[in-house]
Protein backbone atom coordinates (compact mmCIF):
# COMPACT_ATOMS: atom_id res chain seq x y z
CA UNK A 1 0.00 0.00 0.00
CA UNK A 2 1.33 3.44 -0.93
CA UNK A 3 2.27 5.81 1.89
CA UNK A 4 0.66 9.23 2.27
CA UNK A 5 3.83 10.87 0.95
CA UNK A 6 3.86 8.63 -2.12
CA UNK A 7 0.18 9.32 -2.82
CA UNK A 8 0.64 13.07 -2.41
CA UNK A 9 3.74 13.10 -4.62
CA UNK A 10 1.83 11.22 -7.30
CA UNK A 11 -1.09 13.65 -7.04
CA UNK A 12 1.17 16.71 -7.21
CA UNK A 13 3.01 15.28 -10.23
CA UNK A 14 -0.25 14.63 -12.06
CA UNK A 15 -1.69 18.08 -11.29
CA UNK A 16 1.55 19.79 -12.32
CA UNK A 17 1.89 17.83 -15.56
CA UNK A 18 -1.68 18.67 -16.60
CA UNK A 19 -1.18 22.34 -15.73
CA UNK A 20 2.09 22.57 -17.67
CA UNK A 21 0.53 20.85 -20.70
CA UNK A 22 -2.27 23.42 -20.66
CA UNK A 23 0.20 26.27 -20.21
CA UNK A 24 2.34 25.20 -23.17
CA UNK A 25 -0.60 25.84 -25.49
CA UNK A 26 -0.46 29.57 -24.64
CA UNK A 27 1.59 31.97 -26.75
CA UNK A 28 2.44 34.07 -23.71
CA UNK A 29 1.60 34.05 -20.01
CA UNK A 30 2.06 35.77 -16.70
CA UNK A 31 4.42 33.31 -15.02
CA UNK A 32 3.52 34.25 -11.45
CA UNK A 33 -0.23 34.11 -12.12
CA UNK A 34 0.21 30.73 -13.77
CA UNK A 35 2.19 29.44 -10.78
CA UNK A 36 -0.45 30.81 -8.41
CA UNK A 37 -3.13 28.93 -10.33
CA UNK A 38 -0.98 25.79 -10.03
CA UNK A 39 -0.45 26.42 -6.32
CA UNK A 40 -4.20 26.57 -5.71
CA UNK A 41 -4.60 23.28 -7.57
CA UNK A 42 -1.87 21.64 -5.48
CA UNK A 43 -3.11 22.92 -2.11
CA UNK A 44 -6.78 22.15 -2.77
CA UNK A 45 -5.85 18.74 -4.14
CA UNK A 46 -3.70 17.83 -1.12
CA UNK A 47 -5.82 19.17 1.72
CA UNK A 48 -9.34 19.01 0.26
CA UNK A 49 -9.21 16.34 -2.42
CA UNK A 50 -10.71 18.89 -4.80
CA UNK A 51 -9.65 19.45 -8.41
CA UNK A 52 -10.10 22.55 -10.55
CA UNK A 53 -13.28 21.17 -12.16
CA UNK A 54 -15.01 20.80 -8.80
CA UNK A 55 -17.74 23.31 -7.96
CA UNK A 56 -16.07 23.99 -4.59
CA UNK A 57 -12.80 25.09 -6.21
CA UNK A 58 -13.68 28.62 -7.34
CA UNK A 59 -15.85 29.21 -4.27
CA UNK A 60 -13.02 28.26 -1.91
CA UNK A 61 -10.49 30.39 -3.78
CA UNK A 62 -12.82 33.42 -3.68
CA UNK A 63 -13.50 33.00 0.05
CA UNK A 64 -9.80 32.61 0.84
CA UNK A 65 -9.02 35.82 -1.04
CA UNK A 66 -11.75 37.64 0.91
CA UNK A 67 -10.33 36.26 4.16
CA UNK A 68 -6.84 37.51 3.30
CA UNK A 69 -8.09 40.99 2.38
CA UNK A 70 -9.88 41.13 5.72
CA UNK A 71 -6.77 40.10 7.63
CA UNK A 72 -4.59 42.75 5.99
CA UNK A 73 -7.12 45.54 5.67
CA UNK A 74 -5.92 49.04 6.56
CA UNK A 75 -9.39 49.54 8.03
CA UNK A 76 -9.18 46.91 10.79
CA UNK A 77 -12.76 47.32 12.05
CA UNK A 78 -15.59 44.85 11.63
CA UNK A 79 -18.51 46.92 10.32
CA UNK A 80 -21.79 45.89 8.71
CA UNK A 81 -24.16 48.71 7.81
CA UNK A 82 -26.51 46.49 5.85
CA UNK A 83 -25.60 47.95 2.46
CA UNK A 84 -21.82 48.05 3.08
CA UNK A 85 -19.49 45.59 4.77
CA UNK A 86 -15.94 46.47 5.80
CA UNK A 87 -13.16 44.22 4.41
CA UNK A 88 -12.59 42.84 7.92
CA UNK A 89 -16.28 41.98 8.27
CA UNK A 90 -16.14 40.23 4.89
CA UNK A 91 -13.03 38.35 6.04
CA UNK A 92 -14.72 37.13 9.22
CA UNK A 93 -17.74 36.02 7.19
CA UNK A 94 -15.48 34.27 4.66
CA UNK A 95 -13.69 32.33 7.41
CA UNK A 96 -16.99 31.16 8.87
CA UNK A 97 -18.23 30.07 5.43
CA UNK A 98 -14.97 28.21 4.75
CA UNK A 99 -15.18 26.32 8.03
CA UNK A 100 -18.80 25.35 7.32
CA UNK A 101 -17.99 24.38 3.72
CA UNK A 102 -14.98 22.27 4.70
CA UNK A 103 -16.79 20.58 7.58
CA UNK A 104 -19.63 19.51 5.27
CA UNK A 105 -17.12 18.45 2.61
CA UNK A 106 -15.23 16.17 5.00
CA UNK A 107 -18.48 14.73 6.32
CA UNK A 108 -19.25 13.59 2.76
CA UNK A 109 -15.67 12.65 1.80
CA UNK A 110 -13.72 11.55 4.86
CA UNK A 111 -10.76 10.43 2.73
CA UNK A 112 -10.45 13.81 1.00
CA UNK A 113 -7.91 15.12 3.54
CA UNK A 114 -4.57 13.52 4.53
CA UNK A 115 -5.09 14.25 8.25
CA UNK A 116 -5.97 11.29 10.45
CA UNK A 117 -9.44 11.46 11.98
CA UNK A 118 -10.21 9.25 14.98
CA UNK A 119 -13.89 10.15 15.25
CA UNK A 120 -16.58 12.45 13.88
CA UNK A 121 -15.84 15.14 16.47
CA UNK A 122 -12.37 15.63 14.96
CA UNK A 123 -13.77 16.73 11.60
CA UNK A 124 -14.33 20.30 12.78
CA UNK A 125 -10.68 20.55 13.85
CA UNK A 126 -9.65 19.15 10.48
CA UNK A 127 -11.83 21.76 8.76
CA UNK A 128 -10.28 24.57 10.81
CA UNK A 129 -6.75 23.40 10.04
CA UNK A 130 -7.59 23.03 6.36
CA UNK A 131 -8.65 26.68 6.25
CA UNK A 132 -5.10 27.56 7.34
CA UNK A 133 -3.32 25.16 5.01
CA UNK A 134 -5.26 26.35 1.94
CA UNK A 135 -5.09 30.09 2.70
CA UNK A 136 -4.09 32.69 0.13
CA UNK A 137 -0.71 33.35 1.75
CA UNK A 138 0.22 29.69 1.31
CA UNK A 139 -0.77 29.83 -2.37
CA UNK A 140 1.11 33.09 -2.95
CA UNK A 141 4.18 31.81 -1.09
CA UNK A 142 4.31 28.62 -3.14
CA UNK A 143 3.71 30.58 -6.35
CA UNK A 144 6.57 32.96 -5.53
CA UNK A 145 8.91 30.06 -4.87
CA UNK A 146 7.94 28.26 -8.08
CA UNK A 147 8.29 31.46 -10.12
CA UNK A 148 11.79 32.10 -8.78
CA UNK A 149 12.73 28.46 -9.33
CA UNK A 150 11.62 28.47 -12.97
CA UNK A 151 13.45 31.73 -13.65
CA UNK A 152 16.63 30.23 -12.22
CA UNK A 153 16.19 27.02 -14.20
CA UNK A 154 15.71 28.74 -17.54
CA UNK A 155 17.61 32.04 -17.28
CA UNK A 156 20.70 31.05 -15.28
CA UNK A 157 23.48 29.64 -17.48
CA UNK A 158 26.05 27.09 -16.33
CA UNK A 159 29.77 27.20 -17.13
CA UNK A 160 29.06 25.81 -20.61
CA UNK A 161 26.44 28.46 -21.35
CA UNK A 162 23.50 26.09 -20.99
CA UNK A 163 20.37 26.87 -18.97
CA UNK A 164 20.16 24.80 -15.81
CA UNK A 165 17.02 23.09 -17.13
CA UNK A 166 18.94 21.82 -20.17
CA UNK A 167 21.81 20.66 -18.00
CA UNK A 168 19.44 18.76 -15.72
CA UNK A 169 17.63 17.10 -18.63
CA UNK A 170 20.98 15.91 -19.95
CA UNK A 171 21.89 14.41 -16.56
CA UNK A 172 21.28 10.71 -17.15
CA UNK A 173 21.76 9.56 -13.55
CA UNK A 174 18.29 9.94 -11.92
CA UNK A 175 19.65 10.15 -8.38
CA UNK A 176 22.24 12.74 -9.36
CA UNK A 177 19.58 14.73 -11.24
CA UNK A 178 17.32 14.69 -8.18
CA UNK A 179 20.20 15.85 -5.95
CA UNK A 180 21.04 18.70 -8.32
CA UNK A 181 17.41 19.82 -8.62
CA UNK A 182 17.09 19.73 -4.82
CA UNK A 183 20.21 21.90 -4.53
CA UNK A 184 18.83 24.41 -7.04
CA UNK A 185 15.51 24.50 -5.15
CA UNK A 186 17.18 25.07 -1.78
CA UNK A 187 19.45 27.77 -3.19
CA UNK A 188 16.41 29.47 -4.72
CA UNK A 189 14.65 29.36 -1.36
CA UNK A 190 17.75 30.78 0.36
CA UNK A 191 17.97 33.82 -1.91
CA UNK A 192 14.25 34.24 -2.60
CA UNK A 193 12.38 33.03 0.50
CA UNK A 194 8.65 32.99 -0.06
CA UNK A 195 7.35 34.79 3.05
CA UNK A 196 9.90 37.05 4.70
CA UNK A 197 7.94 39.79 6.36
CA UNK A 198 5.74 40.60 9.30
CA UNK A 199 3.68 43.69 10.13
CA UNK A 200 3.87 45.52 13.44
CA UNK A 201 2.36 48.83 14.51
CA UNK A 202 4.80 51.37 15.92
CA UNK A 203 3.87 52.23 19.53
CA UNK A 204 6.20 55.24 19.72
CA UNK A 205 8.35 57.44 17.50
CA UNK A 206 11.39 55.42 16.43
CA UNK A 207 14.63 56.30 14.68
CA UNK A 208 16.27 53.52 12.70
CA UNK A 209 19.99 53.96 12.16
CA UNK A 210 21.24 53.62 8.60
CA UNK A 211 24.70 52.39 7.55
CA UNK A 212 27.52 54.59 6.31
CA UNK A 213 26.45 58.07 5.22
CA UNK A 214 22.79 57.23 4.57
CA UNK A 215 20.15 59.24 6.41
CA UNK A 216 18.49 57.68 9.45
CA UNK A 217 14.84 56.68 9.07
CA UNK A 218 12.12 58.05 11.32
CA UNK A 219 9.12 55.81 11.98
CA UNK A 220 6.28 57.83 13.59
CA UNK A 221 4.06 56.40 16.29
CA UNK A 222 0.98 54.65 14.91
CA UNK A 223 2.51 53.66 11.57
CA UNK A 224 2.12 50.09 10.31
CA UNK A 225 5.63 48.76 9.74
CA UNK A 226 6.40 45.93 7.36
CA UNK A 227 9.60 44.24 8.49
CA UNK A 228 11.47 42.40 5.76
CA UNK A 229 14.00 39.65 6.49
CA UNK A 230 15.19 38.85 2.97
CA UNK A 231 18.77 38.92 4.25
CA UNK A 232 18.18 36.06 6.68
CA UNK A 233 19.71 33.58 4.23
CA UNK A 234 22.57 35.87 3.17
CA UNK A 235 24.84 35.81 6.20
CA UNK A 236 28.51 35.92 5.07
CA UNK A 237 29.57 34.10 8.23
CA UNK A 238 27.31 31.18 7.27
CA UNK A 239 27.65 31.14 3.48
CA UNK A 240 31.09 32.61 2.91
CA UNK A 241 32.17 35.10 0.24
CA UNK A 242 29.47 33.89 -2.20
CA UNK A 243 26.65 34.68 0.24
CA UNK A 244 24.96 37.00 -2.29
CA UNK A 245 25.51 34.80 -5.36
CA UNK A 246 23.30 32.09 -6.84
CA UNK A 247 25.27 28.84 -6.69
CA UNK A 248 23.21 25.92 -8.05
CA UNK A 249 25.66 23.39 -6.59
CA UNK A 250 25.84 24.91 -3.10
CA UNK A 251 23.68 22.26 -1.45
CA UNK A 252 25.46 19.35 -3.08
CA UNK A 253 27.96 19.76 -0.24
CA UNK A 254 27.27 18.50 3.27
CA UNK A 255 26.77 20.83 6.20
CA UNK A 256 25.62 23.94 4.33
CA UNK A 257 22.95 25.71 6.44
CA UNK A 258 19.52 26.13 4.91
CA UNK A 259 18.02 29.52 4.25
CA UNK A 260 15.18 30.78 6.42
CA UNK A 261 11.64 31.54 5.31
CA UNK A 262 9.25 33.23 7.72
CA UNK A 263 5.61 32.20 7.68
Amino acid sequence: MATIEERLNSSILQVTALHIDKTLSSTELDLYESMKELSWKILFGIFLGVDSDDAHFSTTESLQEALLRGQFSLFPISLNTGFWHSPREKGIDAKSKLQTLFSAHFQESKDACPFSVANEDDLQDVANHSVLFTNSLAAKALASMLTALLLNLYLYKDADGRPLATSLVQEYNPERRAERLRSVSMETERLSPAIVRVMRRSTQDNLISSPDDQADIKVPKGWDCWLYFAGAGRDPSAFGPTWDEFDPARYLSEGVPRGIAFG
